[in-house]
């Protein structure tokens, strides 16, 4: 079994979690959260000494761990050599050191924050002999394989919640998996920010109509709607990075009255609604991503926040002084990569709930096919 518990200004242990019971809430969180983009960890001397293992296979094993949750979301976990937030051991012997008494934990993560946000945290592994530590992905019996348990307590780094329900599979729950689910990464993205090239390892958007109108698939199909696809390689579009990319189509049947919203990420998988923990934008926040326009051009990458106002609906610009809006966004030519930034500083404050591509023709005549792609997009801060 693995806990998470948290001590509020070092002083009382006050929320914990249990792996293994059937849970309620989401993998998404409710408590404090990092207030950086950056986590950094290391390893306490002896750890791997004190589990049975190499210290090379140990830290490979945390290295994997820390890279499956890199992909997940802006936030970066990064190696800086001091002891901050750290990996150890215990032999949880007379109980462990944080939360109630208890000998047959795994695994314990004490997390140290304010009211609001996290201060540092300390991970401990059972090294009483109950468990025998490998890492060859075996967690049978008293087995415990090294990667999965600190993925799972990386997750709860990220302050995601135990046991989401719907997914058995999930790196939050005991599965042992290695591997996140969509839950796992959707939680990741919806507390710290967007971070996706759209690889295969990164979160998974979702293919679904915010609203729409005049507007249907790039086939002219009626009856049908617009698409948002994960996509290899096609139609002589070049790849910037890596092996995938975000692909928008469909087709405007109105000249200056059809637009098609799509939903990317969305909180409704937290079914508690845990608003306050998700992504905030603070001052020198940017918005980047990589857009190519195949067919048409008013197209762009948006978000809703928790007071439902949009990016789209602000005057906010690009770096070119376009903005974001994607009616205002025609000029562009067609056929090329190019980068854009935006400058979220004057939304510092506003919480972040949901994100979205868009199609959008208002007030220009144009209709016919459209078709965009998006690649890196994400969030960079101060």
């Amino acid at each position: 079994m693995k806990k998470t518990y948290y001590a509020i200004l070092g002083v009382l242990v006050v929320v914990f979690f249990i792996s293994g019971i059937n849970s309620r809430v989401s993998a998404f969180s409710t408590g404090s959260q990092w207030h950086s983009d950056v986590i950094v960890y290391n390893i306490g001397p002896n750890t791997a000494y004190d589990l049975g293992l190499t210290y090379s296979a140990f830290q490979s094993a945390v290295i994997s761990s820390v890279n499956t949750w890199n992909r997940a979301s802006s936030v970066l976990l990064a190696n800086d050599g001091t002891l901050i937030n750290y990996f150890t051991t215990s032999t949880f012997s007379p109980s462990p050191p944080c939360g109630p008494p208890d000998v047959i934990t795994a695994a314990v993560a004490c997390v140290f924050a304010s009211e609001t946000q996290i201060n540092n945290i300390v991970t401990y592994l059972n090294s009483s002999g109950r468990y025998t530590w490998n890492t060859s992905y075996n967690n049978s019996n008293l087995n415990r394989d090294v990667q999965s348990t600190v993925t799972h307590e990386l997750g709860h780094w990220l302050q995601l919640r135990d046991n989401p329900p719907g997914y058995p599979s999930a790196v939050m729950t005991t599965s042992g998996n290695r591997v996140l689910t969509s839950d796992d990464k959707a939680g990741a993205t919806q507390l710290y920010g967007i971070f996706t090239g759209f690889e295969l390892t990164n979160s998974i958007p979702l293919n679904r109509v915010s609203y729409q109108k005049n507007t249907v698939n790039i086939a002219n199909v009626t009856g049908t709607l617009p698409e948002v696809l994960v996509k290899p390689f096609e139609s002589g579009v070049p790849m910037i990075s890596g092996s995938y990319y975000l692909r928008l189509t469909g087709h405007a049947r109105v000249s200056s009255d059809s637009y098609a919203y799509m939903v990317l990420f969305h909180d409704e998988s937290d079914p508690q609604r845990s608003s306050n923990n998700y992504v905030k934008i603070v001052p020198g926040m940017r918005l980047v991503w990589d857009q190519y326009n195949a067919q048409q051009t008013n197209m762009s990458v948006d978000f809703v926040m928790t007071d439902e106002t949009s990016l789209s609906g602000t005057l906010l610009t690009d770096q070119f002084g376009v903005s974001v809006n994607p009616v205002n966004r025609g000029n562009y030519s067609t056929g090329m990569w190019r980068n854009f930034v935006i400058d979220l500083t004057p939304l510092a404050g506003k919480t972040i709930r949901r994100w979205r591509v868009m199609y959008d023709n208002r007030g220009r005549n144009v209709n016919g096919p459209f078709r965009s792609y998006f690649e890196n997009v994400r969030l960079t801060y101060p």
